[in-house]
Protein backbone atom coordinates (compact mmCIF):
# COMPACT_ATOMS: atom_id res chain seq x y z
CA UNK A 1 0.00 0.00 0.00
CA UNK A 2 1.54 3.20 -1.03
CA UNK A 3 1.93 6.00 1.48
CA UNK A 4 0.53 9.20 1.58
CA UNK A 5 3.01 11.66 3.37
CA UNK A 6 4.87 14.41 0.49
CA UNK A 7 8.31 13.31 -0.17
CA UNK A 8 10.83 15.17 -1.85
CA UNK A 9 14.25 14.25 -3.38
CA UNK A 10 16.85 16.50 -4.14
CA UNK A 11 19.48 15.63 -6.99
CA UNK A 12 22.14 17.87 -8.38
CA UNK A 13 22.72 17.27 -11.38
CA UNK A 14 25.54 17.30 -14.34
CA UNK A 15 26.40 16.49 -17.95
CA UNK A 16 27.55 13.50 -16.79
CA UNK A 17 24.41 12.28 -14.84
CA UNK A 18 22.82 9.02 -16.41
CA UNK A 19 19.36 10.16 -16.64
CA UNK A 20 18.49 6.62 -16.63
CA UNK A 21 18.81 6.42 -12.92
CA UNK A 22 16.77 9.29 -12.47
CA UNK A 23 13.94 7.05 -14.39
CA UNK A 24 14.38 4.13 -12.30
CA UNK A 25 14.19 6.49 -8.71
CA UNK A 26 11.17 7.82 -10.12
CA UNK A 27 9.34 4.31 -10.81
CA UNK A 28 10.42 3.70 -7.25
CA UNK A 29 9.14 6.32 -5.74
CA UNK A 30 5.88 6.08 -7.54
CA UNK A 31 5.45 2.51 -6.58
CA UNK A 32 5.52 3.60 -2.83
CA UNK A 33 4.21 7.47 -2.65
CA UNK A 34 0.92 8.90 -3.70
CA UNK A 35 2.67 12.09 -3.22
CA UNK A 36 6.13 12.71 -3.96
CA UNK A 37 8.39 15.40 -6.18
CA UNK A 38 11.92 14.81 -7.85
CA UNK A 39 13.86 18.18 -7.68
CA UNK A 40 16.86 18.45 -10.44
CA UNK A 41 19.34 20.48 -9.64
CA UNK A 42 21.45 22.02 -12.81
CA UNK A 43 23.73 24.53 -13.95
CA UNK A 44 25.03 23.55 -17.46
CA UNK A 45 21.70 22.97 -19.46
CA UNK A 46 21.12 19.50 -20.10
CA UNK A 47 18.19 19.50 -22.64
CA UNK A 48 17.82 15.51 -21.84
CA UNK A 49 16.08 16.41 -19.31
CA UNK A 50 13.41 17.79 -21.69
CA UNK A 51 12.71 14.02 -22.19
CA UNK A 52 12.19 13.55 -18.32
CA UNK A 53 9.81 16.32 -17.49
CA UNK A 54 7.41 14.94 -21.00
CA UNK A 55 7.46 11.26 -20.04
CA UNK A 56 7.29 11.30 -16.32
CA UNK A 57 5.02 13.20 -13.78
CA UNK A 58 6.04 14.77 -10.29
CA UNK A 59 9.73 16.44 -11.68
CA UNK A 60 10.51 19.69 -11.57
CA UNK A 61 14.26 21.00 -12.62
CA UNK A 62 15.68 24.20 -10.68
CA UNK A 63 18.30 26.00 -13.09
CA UNK A 64 20.90 27.86 -11.50
CA UNK A 65 22.79 31.05 -13.32
CA UNK A 66 26.59 29.63 -12.29
CA UNK A 67 27.98 27.38 -10.73
CA UNK A 68 27.95 27.49 -6.93
CA UNK A 69 29.61 25.40 -3.96
CA UNK A 70 27.80 22.44 -3.28
CA UNK A 71 27.09 23.12 0.15
CA UNK A 72 25.23 26.19 -1.28
CA UNK A 73 23.12 23.82 -4.12
CA UNK A 74 21.89 21.53 -1.12
CA UNK A 75 20.50 24.65 0.50
CA UNK A 76 18.78 25.63 -2.82
CA UNK A 77 17.28 22.32 -2.89
CA UNK A 78 16.13 22.44 0.87
CA UNK A 79 14.74 26.23 0.52
CA UNK A 80 12.67 25.01 -2.55
CA UNK A 81 11.41 21.57 -1.98
CA UNK A 82 7.56 20.89 -0.58
CA UNK A 83 7.49 17.99 0.73
CA UNK A 84 7.13 16.57 4.51
CA UNK A 85 10.27 15.49 3.77
CA UNK A 86 13.60 15.80 1.95
CA UNK A 87 16.18 13.19 0.39
CA UNK A 88 19.51 14.74 -1.02
CA UNK A 89 21.57 12.01 -3.03
CA UNK A 90 24.39 11.42 -5.72
CA UNK A 91 22.55 8.56 -7.84
CA UNK A 92 26.70 8.02 -8.64
CA UNK A 93 27.36 7.45 -5.20
CA UNK A 94 24.46 6.72 -3.18
CA UNK A 95 21.95 3.40 -4.04
CA UNK A 96 18.19 4.30 -4.56
CA UNK A 97 17.46 0.40 -2.56
CA UNK A 98 19.28 2.68 0.56
CA UNK A 99 17.30 5.94 -0.25
CA UNK A 100 13.80 3.89 0.27
CA UNK A 101 15.26 2.34 3.35
CA UNK A 102 16.28 5.81 4.58
CA UNK A 103 12.80 6.95 4.03
CA UNK A 104 11.46 4.33 5.86
CA UNK A 105 13.66 5.99 8.92
CA UNK A 106 12.68 9.02 8.89
CA UNK A 107 9.59 8.27 10.10
CA UNK A 108 10.71 8.39 13.60
CA UNK A 109 13.64 10.38 13.21
CA UNK A 110 14.24 13.95 12.21
CA UNK A 111 17.40 12.89 10.44
CA UNK A 112 18.90 10.15 9.24
CA UNK A 113 23.07 10.71 8.08
CA UNK A 114 23.88 8.00 5.70
CA UNK A 115 27.27 6.69 7.23
CA UNK A 116 29.81 5.31 4.89
CA UNK A 117 31.37 2.26 6.07
CA UNK A 118 34.44 2.94 3.78
CA UNK A 119 34.77 6.47 1.97
CA UNK A 120 35.74 5.56 -1.77
CA UNK A 121 39.08 7.65 -2.05
CA UNK A 122 42.84 8.26 -3.22
CA UNK A 123 45.17 8.45 -0.37
CA UNK A 124 45.62 12.27 -1.05
CA UNK A 125 41.72 12.88 -0.16
CA UNK A 126 42.10 10.74 2.09
CA UNK A 127 45.02 12.42 4.29
CA UNK A 128 42.87 15.92 3.34
CA UNK A 129 39.60 14.76 4.53
CA UNK A 130 41.35 13.73 7.67
CA UNK A 131 42.82 16.86 8.24
CA UNK A 132 40.09 18.74 7.36
CA UNK A 133 38.00 17.20 10.12
CA UNK A 134 40.34 17.36 12.97
CA UNK A 135 40.25 21.16 11.94
CA UNK A 136 36.74 21.52 12.17
CA UNK A 137 36.39 19.50 15.66
CA UNK A 138 39.28 21.50 17.24
CA UNK A 139 38.14 24.95 16.22
CA UNK A 140 34.43 24.45 16.54
CA UNK A 141 34.31 22.44 19.73
CA UNK A 142 32.07 19.69 18.25
CA UNK A 143 32.56 15.86 16.68
CA UNK A 144 31.57 15.44 12.81
CA UNK A 145 32.19 12.06 11.65
CA UNK A 146 34.37 12.08 8.91
CA UNK A 147 32.29 9.15 7.87
CA UNK A 148 29.26 11.04 7.37
CA UNK A 149 27.92 11.70 4.05
CA UNK A 150 26.29 14.16 2.06
CA UNK A 151 23.61 11.71 1.51
CA UNK A 152 21.02 12.13 4.09
CA UNK A 153 17.21 12.49 5.11
CA UNK A 154 15.41 15.59 6.91
CA UNK A 155 12.10 16.31 8.09
CA UNK A 156 10.33 19.63 8.07
CA UNK A 157 11.64 20.91 11.25
CA UNK A 158 14.90 20.53 10.19
CA UNK A 159 13.93 21.95 7.11
CA UNK A 160 12.65 24.83 8.75
CA UNK A 161 15.28 25.51 10.93
CA UNK A 162 18.14 25.38 7.93
CA UNK A 163 15.58 27.63 5.73
CA UNK A 164 15.72 30.16 8.84
CA UNK A 165 19.30 30.47 8.92
CA UNK A 166 21.09 33.33 7.85
CA UNK A 167 24.69 32.57 7.54
CA UNK A 168 25.89 33.00 4.22
CA UNK A 169 28.49 30.09 4.40
CA UNK A 170 26.46 26.68 5.39
CA UNK A 171 27.77 23.79 6.51
CA UNK A 172 24.75 21.59 6.39
CA UNK A 173 26.26 18.45 8.84
CA UNK A 174 27.13 21.51 11.90
CA UNK A 175 23.81 22.95 11.23
CA UNK A 176 21.71 19.96 11.89
CA UNK A 177 23.81 17.22 13.54
CA UNK A 178 24.47 19.74 16.32
CA UNK A 179 21.10 21.43 17.11
CA UNK A 180 19.01 18.87 19.53
CA UNK A 181 17.64 16.82 16.65
CA UNK A 182 16.71 13.17 17.11
CA UNK A 183 19.44 11.55 14.62
CA UNK A 184 19.46 7.79 13.14
CA UNK A 185 23.18 6.79 11.40
CA UNK A 186 22.35 4.90 8.22
CA UNK A 187 25.46 2.36 7.28
CA UNK A 188 25.88 2.02 4.02
CA UNK A 189 28.83 1.11 1.16
CA UNK A 190 29.25 3.75 -1.55
CA UNK A 191 28.75 2.48 -5.04
CA UNK A 192 31.75 4.62 -6.71
CA UNK A 193 33.66 8.09 -6.11
CA UNK A 194 31.14 11.13 -5.94
CA UNK A 195 30.05 12.99 -9.30
CA UNK A 196 30.47 16.37 -7.61
CA UNK A 197 33.61 16.80 -5.46
CA UNK A 198 35.61 20.39 -4.44
CA UNK A 199 39.17 20.93 -5.89
CA UNK A 200 41.88 20.75 -3.21
CA UNK A 201 41.57 24.33 -3.40
CA UNK A 202 38.11 24.87 -3.05
CA UNK A 203 38.43 22.24 -0.05
CA UNK A 204 41.03 25.06 1.49
CA UNK A 205 38.76 28.01 0.47
CA UNK A 206 35.72 25.92 2.64
CA UNK A 207 37.48 25.18 5.43
CA UNK A 208 38.60 28.79 5.85
CA UNK A 209 35.07 29.86 5.37
CA UNK A 210 33.65 27.60 8.17
CA UNK A 211 36.77 28.73 10.40
CA UNK A 212 35.84 32.61 10.53
CA UNK A 213 32.01 31.92 9.98
CA UNK A 214 31.48 29.24 12.87
CA UNK A 215 34.02 29.90 15.31
CA UNK A 216 35.35 32.60 17.69
CA UNK A 217 38.46 30.55 18.35
CA UNK A 218 40.83 31.66 15.19
CA UNK A 219 40.23 35.54 16.68
CA UNK A 220 41.29 34.18 20.13
CA UNK A 221 44.24 32.96 18.90
CA UNK A 222 45.29 36.21 17.54
CA UNK A 223 44.36 37.71 20.84
CA UNK A 224 46.61 35.19 22.21
CA UNK A 225 49.53 36.30 19.88
CA UNK A 226 48.79 39.93 20.34
CA UNK A 227 49.32 39.14 24.23
CA UNK A 228 52.05 37.20 23.94
CA UNK A 229 53.89 39.81 21.60
CA UNK A 230 53.02 42.65 23.76
CA UNK A 231 55.05 40.43 26.88
CA UNK A 232 58.06 40.34 25.24
CA UNK A 233 58.15 43.19 23.82
CA UNK A 234 58.20 44.41 27.50
CA UNK A 235 60.87 41.63 28.28
CA UNK A 236 62.66 42.82 25.09
CA UNK A 237 62.66 46.70 26.89
CA UNK A 238 63.93 45.02 30.34
CA UNK A 239 66.22 43.12 28.03
CA UNK A 240 67.56 46.63 26.60
CA UNK A 241 67.53 48.62 29.90
CA UNK A 242 70.29 45.68 31.70
CA UNK A 243 72.15 46.07 28.52
CA UNK A 244 72.18 49.35 28.65
CA UNK A 245 72.87 49.71 32.49
CA UNK A 246 75.28 46.93 32.65
CA UNK A 247 77.22 46.78 29.76
CA UNK A 248 79.78 49.82 28.94
CA UNK A 249 80.50 48.61 25.11
CA UNK A 250 77.14 47.50 23.42
CA UNK A 251 77.22 45.80 20.13
CA UNK A 252 75.42 46.92 17.15
CA UNK A 253 72.80 44.47 18.15
CA UNK A 254 72.15 43.66 14.23
CA UNK A 255 71.18 39.45 15.35
CA UNK A 256 68.48 40.72 18.12
CA UNK A 257 67.04 43.87 16.50
CA UNK A 258 66.70 41.23 13.30
CA UNK A 259 65.30 38.16 15.35
CA UNK A 260 62.64 40.97 17.20
CA UNK A 261 61.65 42.34 13.75
CA UNK A 262 61.07 38.80 12.39
CA UNK A 263 58.76 38.31 15.23
CA UNK A 264 57.28 41.07 15.61
CA UNK A 265 56.37 41.10 11.71
CA UNK A 266 55.31 36.96 11.84
CA UNK A 267 52.56 37.92 14.40
CA UNK A 268 51.59 41.22 13.35
CA UNK A 269 50.97 39.71 9.50
CA UNK A 270 48.98 36.63 10.83
CA UNK A 271 47.07 38.97 13.03
CA UNK A 272 45.80 40.77 9.77
CA UNK A 273 45.53 37.75 8.01
CA UNK A 274 43.03 36.60 10.71
CA UNK A 275 41.18 40.16 10.81
CA UNK A 276 41.00 40.85 6.93
CA UNK A 277 39.15 37.05 7.01
CA UNK A 278 36.45 38.37 9.74
CA UNK A 279 36.50 41.92 7.65
CA UNK A 280 35.14 39.66 4.70
CA UNK A 281 32.88 37.57 6.20
CA UNK A 282 31.05 40.80 7.73
CA UNK A 283 30.87 42.66 4.46
CA UNK A 284 29.36 39.81 2.66
CA UNK A 285 27.01 39.62 5.35
CA UNK A 286 26.69 43.53 5.25
CA UNK A 287 25.66 42.95 0.88
CA UNK A 288 22.90 40.96 1.65
CA UNK A 289 22.95 38.95 -1.59
CA UNK A 290 21.24 35.56 -2.33
CA UNK A 291 23.85 32.55 -2.04
CA UNK A 292 22.36 31.53 -5.72
CA UNK A 293 19.80 32.60 -8.41
CA UNK A 294 17.37 30.22 -10.06
CA UNK A 295 16.97 31.96 -13.71
CA UNK A 296 14.38 28.95 -15.43
CA UNK A 297 12.35 26.56 -13.16
CA UNK A 298 10.01 23.73 -15.17
CA UNK A 299 8.04 20.77 -13.90
CA UNK A 300 5.89 18.18 -14.40
CA UNK A 301 4.22 18.22 -10.54
CA UNK A 302 1.16 16.18 -10.28
CA UNK A 303 0.10 15.16 -7.20
CA UNK A 304 -3.15 13.57 -7.31
CA UNK A 305 -3.84 10.81 -5.84
CA UNK A 306 -6.78 8.34 -5.64
CA UNK A 307 -7.13 8.49 -2.19
CA UNK A 308 -9.25 11.30 -0.15
CA UNK A 309 -8.11 13.14 2.50
CA UNK A 310 -11.58 13.48 4.24
CA UNK A 311 -13.20 11.02 6.45
CA UNK A 312 -16.35 9.67 5.96
CA UNK A 313 -19.19 9.82 8.85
Amino acid sequence: MKKDNLISVGIVINRNTNLDLIKNLHNKLDNNYNYFEIILLEYYGIRKIDELLSNFTNIRVLELSKKVDFEVMHTALIENCIGDNLAILDLKHDSIENLMNMLDKIEKYDIVIGKRTKKIQTFFESVTSKIFYKIINLYIDTNIDSMYSDFFVINRKVINFITKNKDKVKFLKLLTFNNGFSKYEYDYTPLCKKSNKRSFFGNINFTIDILVNYSHRLIRSATIISLFMAVFNLLYAFYVLNIFIFKHSVAEGWVSSSLYSALSNFALFTILAVIGEYVRVILKNQRDTPLYEIVNERSSIALFSDTKNVDKE
